[in-house]
């Protein structure tokens, strides 16, 4: 008889026994999604997405899906902004607006 790994990790972890070492696979999809940006861009959006996943003090977690879509839409200004500035702090309004940013509601 087969059991689901998903449960057999459940009933390990209960018992206090279980110890994962696979790296998860938000964090393994963050930094690839984040890979090519300005470090000072880069850090940014990796709070900023943090931030959506986990919620924040004035902030509600969000699903990770829209998090993930989050992220995968603002990519390509990231990676455009990231040619020329070094920080989001040098973005101007323009820059902004020639991208439609994705809104988190």
């Amino acid at each position: 008889m087969a059991l689901p790994v998903g449960h057999v990790v459940t009933v390990l972890e209960e018992m206090g026994i279980f110890e994962g070492d696979s790296e998860p696979s938000f964090e393994r999809w963050l930094v690839g999604r984040l890979e090519g940006l300005a470090p000072g861009i880069r850090s940014e959006a990796e709070r900023w997405t943090r931030v959506l996943r986990d919620g924040g003090p004035r902030s509600l977690p969000r699903r990770e899906g829209t998090v993930w879509l989050s992220l995968n839409r603002g990519r390509p200004a990231l990676l455009e902004w990231s040619n020329r500035y070094d920080h989001l702090r040098e973005v101007t309004r323009d820059d902004v607006l020639a991208h439609e940013l994705p809104r988190v509601s």
